[in-house]
């Protein structure tokens, strides 16, 4: 509880929106066409998302940015119900059941302070891709979902540049000679410079900064070679202070990645992709008082490698991810007035996966078949796990049908005191006690293009059922951790449930009007033997959900557009009864997540003017402008008791977001 009250003030700066619909298919005899939406964003036949990173950019800006990554967030089944939590939950999925990749390598907290926007600048990234049927064993190992996000591919010289109100950004690609190309990106903030006075009011002092930057260089060797390195890095810094109890609390964390890949395009399709890379995540939590320091630093390194092979025929493919991890995940250190403590764990470990894959047509059916074998080993411990997995597809004039049905095994695990995913929360490997996470799912989608009159129409379901082993749980608190005999690894509690939920989405273009409505419900529980006796929902139990978009573009300059979201509150463990003993403060709290906070929603609005200058080289101007929750829902983020001991009282206080009525205007100019 201590860290909930200590950040609770902070849990007030954060993000919102970007955009999506479908993909709009004709089919005339052998040949398929393809459009991408308005909105930059496609949802295809088999639950596949992607986002093109340039056009969804260019739509709803919030505080003069746009996230290609925070679009997926407007997708059913796609939840994150707090405008604070770093990340999102895919069919019910852990946040940390997500994985994040760069051209191949891993990156394990993709996100600013409270999911603001993520740490990828939509400007320098071509496009975004969301997977959950995962075919190959080059994706990042999870159990629910993977974003991709795919490097610039530069032809002639681009600029790019924006300043918005709480950061500004700029990006730059270019051609060095005929066959080495080079891009880059940097984006720094100064939240402090206009928003300091209202971060710090009353006992409170908060300060917050951020910046990230990208670099990436490509060599054509020859017509069928291509050598790409990329690099990556991040830097947060979050500073709060609490007069009142005297508090101060720091937290800073990076991100910093390289790699570099080798890409051989061979005859008649054939494919050969080689990657190696090393992905480094670093968080350090620091809480001081008048008599107590304590210190959280933790860091998980991968130093890792990624192949795939595809066929001439692209009917076979073959791909393999293998890795060493180091990692720290909580070097506990403390002093003042208890015990002087330094409890540190380094864990050491080898993961990877190896697999094939089959896809073959036959007439109206596209049929495709894989195995993967996933492989752990660190401390004597030796896992083992088949993956396999079935997807078939079925078209006729009635729509697009898909039914997937896989196995998923998942051996890094994220946990830690916070379950909206703060930077603070810590990787662990799997051990004897705690083993791989594992999961069957069954996935099932429907899709069908129509017209109604000059309206084109796309119908989307998505369903899925999930059972999952091995669940993990943080059961710590601030008070275990200051324990001269603290573990990480003793207090996390290993669970079994399920989840299960649908999803149905109506997007439509018509002459300068686009958008869509999407309606969603999704249900999981476990059971952890050391917490309950019975099944208990899981904190990532979605509940309802409901989504619409529209935008309308009048004329060529102009265009407007909104964006309301609706989602049930996030679970939350109810406190049923407290007790004033001998001056001492005991609770006796109901069944774990049996309660949620208030419902979620909120409107969002967004204009955007575009003009032309210049002569030979023509300059495009944007002013955005937008307005943050337009209709100011009192969203209540996170709640707590406040004890008042002198008066053996107690009251209820809940700390809502500050995303009431809150516009943003930035200026960008592309060349």
């Amino acid at each position: 509880m201590l860290i909930a009250s200590a950040t609770a003030p902070i849990l007030s700066y954060a993000q919102t929106p970007a955009e999506p619909d479908s993909v709009r298919h004709s089919t005339l005899g052998e040949i398929t066409v393809s459009a991408t939406p308005a909105t930059g964003t496609r949802v295809k036949a088999d639950g596949t998302v992607e986002v093109d990173n340039l056009r969804a950019a260019s739509l709803m800006q919030v505080f003069g940015e746009a996230d290609a990554v925070r679009s997926l967030k407007m997708l059913p089944n796609i939840t994150s119900t707090s405008d604070y939590a770093s990340g999102v939950s895919v069919d019910g999925a852990d946040y940390s059941n997500t994985g994040y990749s760069v051209g191949g390598a891993p990156i394990f907290f993709p996100y600013h302070f409270g999911g603001i926007f993520s740490t990828f600048n939509s400007r320098y990234f071509t496009r975004t891709k969301m997977q959950r049927t995962l075919v190959d064993a080059d994706l990042p190992n999870r159990l629910g979902a993977c974003v991709t996000l795919e490097p610039p591919t530069v032809e002639d010289f681009h600029g790019y540049a924006n300043v918005g109100l709480i950061s500004s950004s700029v990006s730059v690609a270019t051609p060095v000679g005929s066959r080495l190309s080079v891009a880059g990106a940097c984006r720094v903030s100064y939240i402090n410079v206009l928003y300091g006075n209202l971060l710090s009011y009353n006992e409170t002092d908060i300060r917050y900064d951020f910046a990230d930057y990208n670099l990436s260089a490509t060599y054509r060797a020859t017509s069928r070679d291509r050598l790409h390195v990329e690099f990556f890095h991040n830097d947060d810094h979050l500073k709060y202070g609490d007069s009142n109890y005297a508090l101060d609390t720091q937290l800073g964390w990076k991100n910093t990645m390289a790699s570099v890949e080798w890409k051989h395009d061979g005859d008649a399709g054939r494919l050969w992709r080689q990657n190696a890379y090393v992905s480094r995540f670093a968080s350090d939590l620091q809480f001081s008082m008048v008599a107590l320091s304590i210190a959280l630093p933790s860091s998980i390194v991968r130093v890792g490698t990624v192949g795939h092979f595809r066929s001439a025929d692209s009917r076979w493919t073959a791909s393999y991810d293998l890795g060493y991890n180091d990692i720290l995940p909580q070097n506990v250190s403390a002093s003042g007035f208890v015990d002087e403590i330094d409890s540190s764990l380094r864990q050491r470990s080898f993961d990877g996966v190896v697999g094939g894959a089959y896809r073959r047509s036959f007439g109206d059916w596209r049929l495709t078949a894989w195995l993967k074998l996933s492989a752990f080993a660190a401390d004597g411990y030796v896992s083992l796990i088949p993956l396999p997995g079935v997807t078939a597809q079925y078209s006729n004039r009635t729509g697009i049908y898909t039914l997937s049905l896989c196995q998923t095994a998942q051996t890094l695990h994220q946990v830690g005191l916070s379950d909206i995913g703060l930077a603070s929360n810590f990787w662990l490997s799997s051990t004897r006690q705690i083993k791989p996470q594992r999961s069957a799912s069954l996935l099932a989608d429907y899709a069908r293009d129509f017209a109604v009159g000059s309206c084109q129409c796309r119908l989307s379901v998505h369903g899925y059922y999930r059972h999952l082993n091995n669940a993990h749980e943080y059961t710590g608190n601030m008070l275990t951790m200051i324990d001269a005999n603290y573990s990480p690894t003793a207090n996390v509690a290993t669970g079994n449930g399920d989840s299960a939920g649908a999803s149905i989405l109506l997007s439509a273009d018509v002459n300068r009007l686009s958008g869509w409505a999407s309606y969603g419900y999704g249900a999981s529980r476990l059971l952890y033997g050391e917490i309950s006796s019975e099944r208990v929902p899981s904190a990532y139990d979605a509940g309802l959900s409901a989504c619409v978009f529209l935008k309308y573009a009048a004329g060529s300059h102009f265009e407007v557009s909104a964006y309301w979201q609706f989602n049930n509150g996030r679970r939350t463990t109810p406190v049923e009864d407290i007790y004033f003993i001998a001056g001492n403060v005991v609770t006796r709290q109901g069944q774990r997540n049996s309660a949620r906070l208030p419902d979620y929603h909120r409107l969002d609005l967004s204009a955007n003017y575009r003009f032309a200058s210049g002569g030979k080289r023509r300059l495009k101007h944007m002013i955005s402008v937008s307005l943050i929750n337009a209709y100011a829902r009192d969203n209540v983020e996170l709640q707590y008791y406040h004890f008042d001991m002198s008066k053996y009282t107690y009251r209820l206080k809940r700390v809502h977001s500050l995303y009431k009525l809150m516009p943003s205007i930035s200026y960008a100019i592309e060349i």
